[in-house]
Order: structure tokens, then sequence, then C-alpha cells
């Protein structure tokens, strides 16, 4: 037995005010947010600057965010944020952390429980592969919603890298997108929101 509209209705419903309540949410404490986002911050800057005081590595010129399909299986959720010359995925040199942005992708499994709570109280017989799809919906809003946090983030907190002993291009970039695949430019030190990828 198929879903009925009413179903559908109601999930994308519950997801938009999810993606609503989350970002009203962040906009009103990023506290944590923004402490898991210097602790990892703060780690690229030393692991580089450490690396070019060795002659290792050169100027940098990205700081890259890259969202790991891998993760929404575990479901451990991590992103990989690193550290980058101009070759980006080809730098040797290049460093990377593996950090969990909880504030961002908090509450899948509750909101799944929730999901599957309204179908079994209205009587809705949805398969597992549909549940699947919605939770990789909730997912993927996730990453849209830490994509623009992460041009925020960067951009509130780009004067550790300007105050750090590291040495970076002129214009300094943030990018962000899948991992290995062309990334967008979220963020750059002369115009504030570029386009185009990398």
């Amino acid at each position: 037995m198929n879903t009925t509209k009413e179903a559908d209705d109601y999930i994308k419903d519950y997801c938009n005010q999810r993606v609503m309540k989350k970002k009203q949410r962040l906009k009103t404490n990023r506290t944590d947010l923004n402490r898991l986002f210097c602790e990892a911050l703060d780690t690229l800057i030393i692991r580089q600057t450490e690396k070019q005081q060795n002659g290792q590595q050169e100027r940098i010129c990205f700081l890259y965010l890259c969202r790991l399909e891998s993760s929404n299986y575990t479901e451990s959720y991590k992103v990989l944020m690193g550290m980058s010359n101009s070759m980006l995925y080809l730098d040797e040199e290049k460093v990377d952390v593996f950090w969990h942005p909880e504030p961002v992708f908090c509450g899948v499994k509750q909101d799944m429980e929730t999901i599957r709570k309204w179908l079994k109280e209205n009587k809705e017989d949805m398969e597992e592969k549909k549940l699947s799809e919605w939770k990789w919906k909730l997912l993927e809003d996730d990453w849209n919603i830490m994509r623009e946090q992460f041009c925020e983030l960067i951009e509130e907190n780009f004067y550790r890298i300007a105050d750090s002993a590291l040495l970076t291009e002129e214009p300094f970039l943030a990018l962000s997108g899948d991992y290995m695949e062309p990334l967008n430019i979220a963020w750059e030190t002369q115009k504030e929101k570029g386009q185009g990828a990398v």
C-alpha cells in the first residue's frame, strides 16, 4: 500500500518546519557550533603553519568543507574540513580534520521516529525505501544549513587566520561541496560571496 497525499504533505511540511526551527535556533545560539568550528580551524592553522615553517608547504589558498557520504551511512554525520595550497586535492601537504557539527546534524533519529509515529497513528503504510529517501532528505537539508553556516563562520572567524603566522594567498577562498568533487566558492577575502566552482 502506498502512502496517501496527506502523508506526503505531512512529511514535506514537517521537513520545512524542521529547517526553519533549526535555522532560527542556530541564529539565536551559535556558541556550540562556533566553538566546534574554531577548534577545527585552529588545528588546521597550527598544522599548516608548522609545515610552512619546516619548508614543506607553500602559501595556503583554500579552506574547504566537504560532505562525506559515508558518514550518513554510519550515522556519525561528520564533515571534513581542511586547508590546502592552490593544488587543492592534489596538494600532498594538505591537512584535514573530521568533525561533527552536532548543532546542525542533531535530531535526525528523533525526526525519523516522529515521522514513523505519525504514519502509524494515521494508519499509513510506508515502505522502508521511502522512509530511507525521507531520511536522506533530512540530511540534505542539514547539509544545506551547514553550508550556509560555514560561510558565516569563516567570515566571523577569518581573523584567526589573518592574525596567525600562517601564510595565505590573496584571495583566500573558502570552498564547500562533496568530497573529491568540484567545490563551490562559499566565501573569499576580496568579495564576500564568489560564484563558480574550483
